[in-house]
């Protein structure tokens, strides 16, 4: 909850401490910017449909966030996954997040076998996991962050992937306080409250939402009701 709490106070903290692009974009509802199209021919995968070409294309044009939404089965997942290795391909780095220890993973097992399937490895994409091994897929393993023997080897393990993944809930990793992003994608971002959501998206530049908003509602825990006598009124 400290943390929560954090992520929304920095919003309106001065200076270097606080985070006045994303007050202006979040809290003053500032309209986001856009590069204009363009006609330059853009290769995109030939697996996705024009729906699919037209949200990474949507999110090539962004210069502060975008916004991707798709019912379920709408390929929103392959569409992320696609978009990153693109974003690869481009020279950017992006950190990839949401709520669930599961939905982060399924990305990553996407971006695996599409390694595994790219021989001319032309958008290879260098993954570190973050997060509680025991929580995450056993096929992500080899992905997650190792032990060092020296603070040198565990920087360099840090900084270098081009592609960090992790839960809204685990940024507050070393790894943060010593690098930032070109973008930010937060999947199933329907489910994430505001102020949980807050803590990825101030390291990055550019920040995408994916997400059907008619799904699910974010995840709250409440206190069960009692049942005892007093509490009935």
């Amino acid at each position: 909850m400290a943390r929560v709490r954090h992520n929304i106070a920095r919003l309106f903290f001065a200076g270097e401490a606080g985070d006045e692009k994303r007050r202006e974009l979040v809290v003053d509802l500032k309209t986001p910017r856009f590069l204009p199209p363009s006609d330059q021919a853009m290769s995109l995968p030939d697996h996705l449909n024009e729906d699919q070409h037209a949200a990474m294309r949507h999110v090539l044009r962004a210069q502060d966030y975008a916004l991707l939404v798709g019912m379920p089965g709408t390929g929103k997942t392959t569409t992320i996954s696609e978009l990153i290795r693109l974003l690869v391909s481009r020279g950017k780095t992006v950190l990839l997040a949401s709520y669930t220890h599961s939905a982060v993973d399924t990305i990553c097992k996407k971006l695996i076998r599409s390694n595994s399937a790219d021989e001319e490895a032309t958008s290879s994409v260098d993954l570190l996991r973050l997060g509680d091994k025991s929580r995450i897929d056993s096929a992500i393993h080899p992905y997650v962050l190792a032990d060092s023997a020296n603070v040198e080897d565990f920087e360099a393990k840090l900084l270098k992937p081009n592609v960090v993944a992790t839960t809204c809930l685990s940024v507050g990793h070393t790894l943060f306080a010593k690098r930032s992003f070109d973008y930010c994608i937060v999947d199933e971002a329907s489910q994430v409250t505001l102020p949980t959501c807050l803590g990825p998206l101030k390291f990055a530049q550019i920040f995408v939402l994916v997400g059907d908003p008619q799904q699910l509602p974010p995840l709250l825990i409440r206190p069960a009701k009692s049942t005892s006598p007093a509490s009935t009124g």
